[in-house]
């Protein structure tokens, strides 16, 4: 019976790669994970979240949902005249637009000056395509995560 060993510098090859290949991978999961900000989806110019991926949920999945972490919801963005913003999933099609409150979520900690696209008519404000923010949801109040914009 014959016995092959490795040469020395051989068998510190492939643990090294190993080791090298579990550090890469973590590393590219810590960029996913934290909040460096990039586009989200090029058919969505001008949302820009942190690092997330995926289809998200819905406004109606997001005041339904229990989790105790942060989610990504689509919808459209909508400014009372008062200044307070909500997430919908849908709007009016007059002008300027109006949404069903009742079953949007209240955004907290978007910097508005960072959303393009965001229209303004007769002292509301919305965005005609739907877009994703990440977020903790509390009962109906949305609570951007990181620096988001939209």
């Amino acid at each position: 019976m014959t016995t092959h060993t490795l040469h020395p510098s051989r068998s510190r090859i492939l643990p090294a790669l190993i080791i090298l290949t579990v550090i890469a991978a973590a590393g590219l999961a810590a960029v996913l994970l934290t909040g460096n900000d990039t586009p989200a989806d090029s058919g969505n110019p001008g949302m820009i979240v942190p690092q997330a991926m995926g289809p998200g949920i819905s406004v109606g999945e997001a005041l339904a949902s229990t989790l105790d972490q942060p989610l990504l919801v689509n919808g459209f963005l909508y400014v009372t005249q008062d200044g307070t913003v909500y997430l919908t999933e849908m709007l009016a099609e007059s002008y300027p637009p109006s949404a069903d409150l009742s079953r949007s979520l209240q955004v907290a900690g978007l910097d508005l000056e960072t959303v393009t696209g965001l229209q303004t008519a007769r002292g509301i404000s919305w965005t005609d395509t739907s877009l994703q923010l990440v977020g903790e949801v509390d009962g109906t109040i949305l609570t951007i995560s990181g620096n988001v914009s939209a």
